[in-house]
């Protein structure tokens, strides 16, 4: 499956220099090859905005990195996957957290998988994905952790965590 993706890939970015360089640029903003955790970093202005996010939830979205309590544990940014392009495009704008107020992902993870069913994450790399935290590091994390809602935000108590309101 992994030589697929990277036969796909070399043929679309070959396609995109041909062209121009404009589109290229466009593509490889649309879909980098890392998925920014729009929920609880900064907060996703349509779905979860920060501010109304943290009024029903206290330090749900992380606004300022020195009020983080965990910066080596939560993920800034992800190995994302999409199929906006009509096929299998490695890469996504963003990544959605395994439960908000129910879970959102997939139970198992599957590469013939649809990239939404599992919030775009793209666990690639045997079955891991690259996750860039916010302390500056970056490690492959496997699927259990890829699903722990402690990884996501500040505010999660534990690897199931949801936002209900009470």
């Amino acid at each position: 499956m992994e030589a697929i993706y990277t036969q796909r890939n070399r043929a679309l970015l070959a396609r995109l220099r041909l062209e121009g360089h404009a589109e290229y640029v466009y593509q490889a903003s649309v879909f980098p090859a890392l998925g920014i955790n729009s929920y609880f970093m900064g907060g996703n202005e349509t779905e979860f905005p920060a501010a109304q996010a943290n009024q029903a939830f206290p330090g749900a979205v992380s606004v300022r990195l020195g009020s983080v309590r965990r910066p080596a544990e939560l993920f800034h940014f992800v190995s994302a996957r999409s199929s906006a392009t009509g096929g299998e495009s490695r890469g996504y704008h963003h990544v959605t957290p395994p439960y908000l107020g129910a879970r959102l992902w997939a139970p198992e993870w599957r590469p013939d998988l649809e990239p939404g069913r599992f919030g775009f994450v793209a666990p690639r790399f045997a079955r891991r994905a690259v996750a860039s935290h916010l302390d500056g590091h970056a490690e492959p994390v496997g699927l259990a952790g890829l699903q722990d809602m402690r990884h996501w935000t500040d505010a999660a108590v534990a690897p199931d965590h949801t936002f209900r309101r009470p």
